[in-house]
């Protein structure tokens, strides 16, 4: 439901009955048999292959099979009683629909967690402050309705594909909305960072909390290979950023950037999963400016 995996293997091996039941309950079918693929007290043993694939899930093969209701003893057991004595056909030929579960991951300084409406006001500010407009890709003149849409479509749509996995940054005190990060995950093993950060939260540090909580879920949750960072030319706020978390400067790529319908140039930076989260090489861009 949430990584968007198309197969599920189940291992265990021969004589180990209750490993064995409890895959066929949660709607495992035996595969195969296999010499050699199991152990048993160091010593090598046969094994079982268990599968389970989405269109199964979904087709409702997850349903164990419904046995006969225990004498009900309170309200409570009576309720459960009741729902499992409703016919086993239903339970095994009705499609899950699947909500994603969206992690919650935290420091002292950020907390990442799910979008929820009560974040609309504050997306619909950070969405049309100036900079955000200037580097990133929100439409332009966004609006409550932008924001619902995003909270209620997009986000759940996105987490369900496996395709972009977008968090809200809040405060952990008072739980009030910074900004959004994501991982755009379009091919295997790689994806690419999503950040927006509203003015009030700028020059806190909070942006980099959160991308490295980020990164931690990226690289040791769903163990991908690179994460890369692309910029908008001149954006050198974004790009210092990368340097900060130790991604590594690739290269300038001329026209690739669509900005608003017209070609820009744009920056494109990595970081691979054994990379020092850390600068890599001394910042080559503009100092800051002095308020």
């Amino acid at each position: 439901g949430t990584l968007g995996l198309e197969i599920l293997h189940w291992r265990t091996t021969v004589g180990n009955d209750a490993s064995a039941a409890l895959a066929r309950r949660c709607g495992f079918e035996l595969a195969a048999q296999i010499p050699g693929f199991g152990h048993v007290e160091a010593r090598v043993a046969d094994g079982l292959m268990f599968t389970q694939s989405r269109d199964q899930y979904h087709a409702g093969r997850r349903a164990a099979p419904v046995s006969a209701p225990a004498p009900a003893t309170d309200a409570t057991a009576a309720t459960v009683s009741a729902t499992a004595a409703a016919p086993a056909a239903t339970a095994t030929t009705t499609a899950l629909e699947l909500e994603p579960v969206v992690p919650a991951m935290g420091n002292e300084k950020v907390v990442l967690r799910a979008l929820t409406l009560a974040d609309a006001p504050v997306l619909v500010e950070n969405c049309r402050d100036l900079d955000a407009v200037r580097w990133t890709t929100v439409p332009l003149d966004y609006t409550a309705e932008h924001a619902e849409y995003f909270i209620n479509t997009v986000v759940p749509g996105g987490w369900r594909s496996g395709q972009t996995l977008t968090f809200a940054a809040v405060d952990p005190v008072s739980e009030g909305l910074l900004g959004t990060v994501d991982l755009q995950c379009n091919n295997p093993g790689v994806a690419a960072v999503g950040i927006n950060f509203g003015p009030h939260a700028r020059g806190t540090g909070t942006a980099e909390a959160a991308l490295r909580l980020l990164l931690d879920y990226a690289f040791n949750q769903l163990n991908l290979s690179f994460v890369h960072w692309t910029a908008l030319v001149p954006n050198w706020g974004s790009r210092k950023l990368a340097w900060k978390l130790g991604f590594r400067f690739d290269g300038e790529i001329r026209g690739d950037y669509n900005d608003r319908g017209t070609p820009a140039d744009r920056w494109v930076l990595s970081l691979a999963a054994g990379d020092p989260r850390s600068p890599r090489e001394p910042w080559a861009g503009p100092a800051p400016i002095n308020r």
